[in-house]
């Protein structure tokens, strides 16, 4: 899938960049404390920070640059296949052209399972002024969520809590001050368990994995 013209502005550019480097430099979760695949002793590790930055890479340079690039040495190992990190990133820019159709249906925006916050790049690159955003993980990313912050007008509010949380509908349906987008990617929760409408009357669509779900 080929890169929307907003992904190579040079602002664009340039923001993703600092967040490669800022990601980098900010390795410091415990293996134990993020989501990991694989072992060490058996040659095919990788966690979710690696992989977040290999997506990363993969927005900034497109696919055929990408694809050209060696992988770093902690990822030359079986069972880590490259062509596994593209269909991540046809997922995300599936997601952008989604949010750029639906920006204005909706004031504001609901990230599930946010991670280190790679739609939050998308999402502001579709529009600064959602009126309110709201993201939530199991593990503490609230600090890197937040490196985004200053690219919308409103404060990104994260929430400590997994897909599972048995209040979870709740709690956002509480907080949600008008309708939102949700986008789920990646996620233990199946299609028909993501945000269902008879619990969720703000959330108007759902772009679950790169589809809109509804």
């Amino acid at each position: 899938m080929h890169h929307h013209e907003l992904l190579i502005t040079p602002k664009a550019q340039i923001l993703l960049s600092n967040f490669i480097g800022y990601t980098m430099n900010h390795l410091t979760f415990p293996l134990d404390h993020q989501e990991a695949c694989g072992s060490r002793e058996n040659g095919n590790f990788f966690c979710a920070d690696w992989w977040t930055l290999e997506v990363a890479k993969l927005l900034l340079l497109g696919p055929d640059l990408y694809l050209k690039e060696p992988l770093p040495r902690r990822l030359q190992q079986q069972g880590f296949y490259p062509s596994s990190i593209v269909w991540c990133h046809d997922i995300k820019m599936q997601t952008f052209e989604i949010l750029l159709k639906l920006k204005d249906e909706v004031s504001s925006l609901v990230i599930a399972e946010v991670g280190r916050g790679l739609e939050l790049y998308l999402a502001c690159l579709v529009r600064k002024d959602w009126e309110q955003i709201i993201c939530y993980d199991n593990h503490p990313y609230g600090e890197y969520v937040n490196y985004f912050s200053n690219e919308f007008e409103a404060p990104i509010e994260f929430l400590k809590m997994s897909s599972n949380h048995p209040d979870k509908y709740e709690i956002i349906n509480e907080k949600l001050k008008g309708n939102a987008i949700a986008i789920m990617t990646h996620s233990r929760s199946t299609k028909e368990e993501a945000f269902p409408s008879n619990n969720n009357p703000k959330i108007k669509h759902v772009i679950y994995n790169g589809e809109l779900a509804r």
